[in-house]
């Protein structure tokens, strides 16, 4: 049917703080081309911006422990703007997330997307699905809870091909 053919997607998870210390980057590599097989634009904060990539969270630590905050919250203030302003301007996200990892850029984007009606389509791997926040999981429709790419991706291929009834995704 091609439901999601030029809808856009923004890429929400961690960046400063992630398991591998990739800078977020590794996971969103990984789907970005089965996205794209999807004709959906991809919004990656990864490659989007300097406050999302090695260089700026360097800056930004820095600036924290030379304790200048002034300068810190006018530097770091456009990076959230630009990637609020992102989240805004797709039409759902997908978000991994691991509950152990500190994150609040990323809490930050999913609240603005579910106050937006945006599907929030969220993967957390299975050994840590028992640590998910009940708050969180309440922001998102069950269905849009995955433990691996694979389902989350069956998922979206349904939802493009018209095989899921899609009022919840108001686009």
């Amino acid at each position: 049917m091609g439901y999601l053919k030029d809808k856009s997607v923004y890429l929400a998870g961690n960046i400063h703080t992630t398991e591998k210390n990739d800078y977020g980057k590794g996971w969103r590599e990984i789907i970005t081309p089965l996205i794209a097989s999807l004709d959906i634009k991809v919004i990656n904060p990864c490659v989007e911006g300097f406050g999302d990539s090695k260089e700026g969270i360097t800056y930004f630590r820095s600036l924290i422990k030379e304790r200048k905050f002034e300068q810190l919250k006018k530097d770091f203030y456009r990076v959230i703007r630009k990637d609020l302003k992102a989240v805004d301007k797709c039409d759902f996200l997908i978000c991994y997330h691991n509950p152990k990892m500190p994150t609040v850029g990323t809490v930050h984007e999913i609240v603005n997307a579910t106050n937006e009606k945006k599907p929030v389509l969220i993967l957390c791997d299975e050994q840590h699905i028992d640590d998910l926040n009940p708050w969180l999981l309440t922001l998102i429709k069950p269905q849009w809870l995955f433990t691996s790419w694979d389902d989350m991706f069956i998922y979206l291929r349904k939802i493009d091909n018209g095989d899921i009834e899609t009022s919840h995704w108001w686009m």
